[in-house]
């Protein structure tokens, strides 16, 4: 369980794990050491943001706060003997060679810092433990300190180690920070620590520093108390939150602030964008990204939080009838003074809320116009579809009305009201597999469009950077075949479908770049096993090249819909899927290499029905 106020940046991955609820520190499972950026990860061109269960280890900590600990003595021996020919035949952590020395250690003393100027104490209760030198961080050895501060493991080859010192409960949790070599938050920024053949003990002397606290309040303009805000505080290079909200004065206190470098600051949260985020720079409060120094244990009180208003648009959106329209597609356009051109935002897409409310943040004295297209279908289904319109009730932008803010704090309030073009498909969802290389084939796979029939029509295209796409000449089905000319271009999938009565949809879809270096797979992708009832299927696709980091993660369909019964390479058949058609797919990305796209399909047998025997009952 995570405290209240707290919460953590953990990336998805093999090392995460579901964690039992008991208190106790006798936790079996991996923990997420990075805590950097991660990908976010939608739809069948990547994989899907999912927990999944991490491989059983010798006990460990898991990263704060969470309750759950290790064992308190881990048996080296027996760690050591079972991870020699795991890890390092795997190449878990770099630098690793075939081990000479009997033994290779790391020991020293655990200190804490109470504040700048304190004397740091031996700290007992404290694990220090040995992570592999790559961005998994998974756990090798460790031990927990001594009431003196001491502790001492061994590892099982030279090699260099990222090492993460984390407090067990109680007063030492709640007072210092965990830390990484080098007081860093995440196991990223860490350097690693290296235990050689010619010098196979290594001292490491770890200093956990208290965490910071803040109080204060937080007021607008007008000096009114503001409720509807976070303040947090977060570590400049990923790592532990810490987060409150005011009281109904507009007063807080902010505790467990991590030290060193952390951002502060107060986010508007009341959804309508009222007031500007502000950043706590670590002597007075600014409105720039900034981070604050944080001494350890220092505590900043009478912290004044003063927000300004947003300087925005605020947009409406309504159906015929002054009704909200929420998930509508928009585009605000902002002039650009130096070429002459409207900018659209590098980011997408952009959707009205539950209210239909479109918020964009202005500049003072800056154009702008704005756009709306209901193409979105990832929301909430609705019945209708609407016709696409700039403001003020225009077809496009080069005729609509130009928005400008004129001083700051200012609110461009305005309401477009949409005709209806029709009712609403319900859209597949195409997926692009095979090779974009010269001379081999791409496939689309247009999934399954509703309600049916739904004519479908296809127009393979391409583009170069920053170029809109083209449509490629006679590429009108669904498989195209690139050939010496598409080099250098992106190929993608069009599909379009139509219905009477019905608003029109179409959605590109992307299969590679032509002649560029990609993941590869040995085989063919496939499905083996009998597809009947109660069997197995098993992807095959060969060895992927190179190998994903992470994963591979598969997603499987039933007559087009995802089953989430598997995201592994096999799917246990049962009778209900009699008939049908699954589909495995199977997208691993590895940048700056382009993408692999796999995919196949088998029919389920149908279900056989056995004929009852009759039977005859009663007094003849």
């Amino acid at each position: 369980m995570i405290p209240s106020g707290e919460v953590l940046n953990r990336p998805t991955g093999p090392s995460a794990a579901v964690v039992s609820s008991s208190p106790q520190r006798t936790g079996q499972l991996s923990p997420w050491h990075s805590c950097g950026p991660v990908p976010t990860m939608t739809g069948d061109r990547s994989v899907r943001s999912v927990t999944f269960l991490g491989k059983r280890t010798l006990p460990m900590p898991l990263a704060r706060p969470a309750t759950h600990h290790p064992l308190r003595r881990t048996r080296q021996g027996v760690w050591a003997a079972l991870v020699t020919a795991v890890l390092v035949a795997a190449g878990l952590f770099a630098g690793a060679a075939p081990a000479s020395a009997a033994t290779y250690t790391f020991k020293g003393v655990v200190k804490g810092k109470l504040t700048a100027t304190a004397t740091a104490t031996a700290l007992g209760d404290v694990w220090v433990g040995a992570y592999t030198n790559d961005d998994r961080a998974s756990l090798v050895a460790g031990a927990w300190s001594a009431p003196d501060g001491s502790y001492s493991f061994s590892v099982p080859t030279a090699g260099s180690y990222k090492l993460w010192t984390t407090c067990s409960s109680g007063p030492c949790s709640a007072t210092y920070a965990d830390e990484w070599n080098a007081n860093q938050s995440s196991s990223y920024g860490s350097t690693p620590v290296a235990v050689t053949d010619a010098a196979p003990i290594t001292t490491f002397n770890p200093q956990l520093e208290a965490f910071g606290s803040m109080s204060g309040r937080v007021t607008n303009k007008a000096g009114q108390p503001v409720t509807a805000v976070s303040v947090s505080a977060s570590p400049n290079n990923g790592g532990q939150v810490s987060s409150t909200k005011p009281d109904a004065n507009g007063y807080f206190t902010l505790t467990k602030i991590p030290p060193n470098q952390a951002y502060i600051s107060v986010r508007d949260e009341s959804g309508q964008r009222l007031y500007l985020e502000q950043y706590w720079n670590g002597t007075g409060t600014v409105h720039t990204y900034s981070t604050a120094t944080v001494p350890p244990g220092v505590q900043w009180t009478n912290v004044n939080f003063i927000l300004k208003d947003e300087t925005l648009m605020e947009a409406t959106v309504v159906d015929p009838a002054g009704a909200p329209i929420a998930d509508v597609g928009y585009v605000p356009w902002v002039y650009n003074d130096a070429t002459g051109a409207w900018d659209g935002p590098q980011m997408g897409p952009l959707t009205s809320d539950a209210q239909g409310k479109i918020y964009w943040r202005m500049a003072v004295g800056k154009k702008y116009k704005l756009c709306v297209s209901d193409t979105v279908y990832e929301g909430t289904p609705r019945e209708k579809r609407y016709k696409a319109e700039c403001y003020d009730n225009t077809a496009t932008k080069d005729t609509a009305t130009v928005l400008t803010a004129t001083a700051a704090g200012q609110r461009v309030k305005l309401t477009m009201q949409l005709d209806v073009e029709g009712l609403s498909l319900a859209p597949g969802r195409p997926f692009v597999y095979g090779s974009a290389q010269a001379g081999q084939k791409l496939t689309v796979d247009p999934g399954v469009w509703g309600p049916a029939p739904v004519t479908l029509a296809y127009q393979w295209q391409r583009s170069k950077d920053g170029e809109a796409l083209q449509d490629i000449a006679g590429a009108t089905t669904t498989a195209y075949v690139p050939t010496a000319a598409d080099a250098g271009y992106d190929i993608w999938a069009k599909v379009s479908g139509t219905k009477t009565g019905y608003a029109s949809y179409s959605t590109s879809v992307h299969g590679g770049k032509s002649g560029a270096d990609a993941v590869t797979a040995s085989k063919p992708f496939t499905l083996l096993g009998t597809p009947s009832a109660g069997n197995t299927l098993t992807v095959d696709h060969g060895t992927l090249n190179p190998a994903p980091d992470f994963g591979p993660y598969y997603d499987w369909f039933v007559d087009g819909v995802q089953d989430y019964r598997s995201n592994g390479p096999t799917f246990l058949l049962q009778a209900s899927d009699a008939g049908k058609k699954v589909t495995a797919r199977l997208s691993v990305h590895d940048w700056p290499l382009q993408p692999y796209y796999g995919q196949a399909t088998v029919t389920v047998a149908a279900g056989t029905l056995t004929a009852p025997v009759p039977t005859m009952s009663g007094t003849v």
